[in-house]
């Protein structure tokens, strides 16, 4: 994450929970956190709200990942079980609102940029989704590494042999994971450019990242 801007820590398990939402293709919102933090910078009350939002936003996504997999993995545990996590989201899921509409307020008054929040303020589902949009985005380069790695079973990942022969499609699979991949081994966030470049991507094999990932591992299992 860039400096100036450090989202609290979490676990390994936790983000392999957050990594599964991914997976699952949860309604996608067009957030850039950089884009938010980038005029944050400028005042320290906007900077410090913008990071309990974040922070918020990021337990309320941990809660409902946990929520999910104790559902999937324990679908016949008490009820009591599964009504203290499901309690401990509302509760999460209540402050989560608090924070994003009172970053929200804050930021359209001192920039005088329109509210992101543009739905209905009683549409709580809504609000939970700008949550986890919000930190997939923030992890959204380590988590597409991770299914990379995955998908191939190996941590270094090499296109220039699948170039050989490779369709104008194909190669731009390769360009993309390629972005992602010298980013995450230089242990840094993308650089403006960088998203730029993959967002043009995604704009023309009109796919999603998850999907450009899925062909890019269909191109590897059939060269190997």
């Amino acid at each position: 994450m860039k400096e100036g801007f450090t989202p609290k820590e979490i676990s390994e398990e936790e983000l392999t929970a957050i990594e599964r939402l991914f997976r699952d293709g949860v309604d996608r919102l067009g957030i850039d956190i950089d884009e938010y933090r980038k005029i944050c910078e400028a005042d320290e009350d906007a900077k410090e709200l913008f990071e309990d939002m974040v922070d918020k936003c990021l337990d309320y996504t941990v809660d409902v990942s946990n929520m999910e997999r104790h559902a999937r993995e324990q679908p016949h545990s008490d009820i009591e079980d599964s009504e203290a996590i499901s309690n401990k989201r509302k509760i999460t899921h209540n402050a989560t609102v608090d924070r994003i509409n009172i970053f929200a307020r804050y930021f359209s008054k001192k920039f005088g940029k329109r509210s992101f929040v543009t739905w209905d303020g009683n549409d709580r589902f809504r609000y939970g989704i700008f949550a986890i949009n919000l930190t997939l985005n923030l992890f959204k380069n380590k988590i597409l590494v991770d299914l990379i790695k995955e998908k191939n079973a190996s941590a270094e990942i090499d296109t220039s042999s699948l170039r050989e022969s490779a369709t104008a499609q194909e190669l731009l699979v390769l360009d993309y994971v390629d972005i992602l991949c010298i980013a995450e081994k230089e242990d840094r966030p993308l650089l403006d450019e960088e998203k730029s470049k993959l967002s043009q991507i995604e704009a023309e094999l009109n796919q999603t990242a998850d999907k450009i990932l899925g062909a890019f591992h269909q191109i590897y299992i059939r060269r190997y």
